[in-house]
């Protein structure tokens, strides 16, 4: 982990990540190299309250975004609470993660990735008979399967 990991036209004078974040950082680097980007870059480590991580795993659901990891919801919910207070930008790379950020108003672009994506709400197609359905959880009001197709619009 080094200085190229946030492009060179961002503010780092204030970075916040979230413990579950913080955990994925260190399985994927030495904590050494960690300890030195934290303490380089001043790097606060904070959760999000339980009140901004239930509407975000409400928005995913609403919106079909169920490949998120706990990590993922984690850190938007704290990108959306410090949104409210100050103005925000969340790196990341994840389609799925800035697809969220964007519904829920939170600026936010790619690390590596600058493609600019658009906003995709997903929904489920019934294998056994076609129907449309909002949430993969259950079964199809229509015919009663249980296999879903995942699509977007």
């Amino acid at each position: 982990m080094h200085r190229s990991s946030i492009p060179p036209d961002i503010d780092a004078s204030r970075i916040y990540i979230t413990p579950e974040v913080e955990d994925e950082i260190i399985s994927m680097t030495s904590e050494s190299v960690y300890t030195v980007f934290r303490s380089k870059f001043n790097v606060s480590v904070t959760s999000a309250s339980p009140y901004a991580t239930d509407l975000i795993k409400t928005k995913t659901r609403t919106v079909g975004e169920y490949k998120l990891s706990t990590p993922d919801i984690s850190v938007l919910a704290l990108a959306w609470e410090i949104s409210q207070e100050e103005e925000t930008l969340l790196l990341s790379d994840d389609y799925g993660v800035r697809n969220i950020a964007r519904i829920m108003g939170v600026r936010c672009r790619g690390v590596n990735k600058h493609k600019h994506i658009r906003v995709r709400n997903y929904y489920f197609i019934c294998k056994a008979c076609g129907a449309k359905i909002r949430e993969a959880e259950g079964e199809c009001d229509t015919c009663g399967s249980q296999s879903f197709l995942r699509r977007y619009s």
